[in-house]
């Protein structure tokens, strides 16, 4: 058992991505814990410990870059387990 914890950078800015919308789902998608990234782009996301299983791990990326006027293309999210994280590119 362990828990997730996240850090978000803003690659057009250079620096952390504050204030950004993240979402816990299980396998089933049900969103099991929420939370925004604080100043330093930080979050621990999660109750202390996750069974063992498949959890996706959604970034609002549209939200602040909406905030931010800047343009994107495609959607962020990334599949973790407790042993590690997937993100596609």
């Amino acid at each position: 058992m362990s828990h997730l914890s996240t850090h978000i950078l803003d690659a057009t800015s250079g620096g952390p991505a504050v204030d950004v919308e993240v979402e816990l789902r299980d396998a089933d998608g049900s969103v099991i814990a929420s939370g925004r990234t604080d100043d330093d782009g930080r979050l621990a996301l999660g109750p202390d410990t996750l069974p063992d299983g498949d959890y996706t791990v959604a970034f609002a990326t549209g939200a602040y870059f909406a905030r931010h006027e800047v343009a994107r293309t495609g959607s962020c999210a990334s599949s973790a387990t407790p042993r590690g994280m997937r993100s596609p590119i």
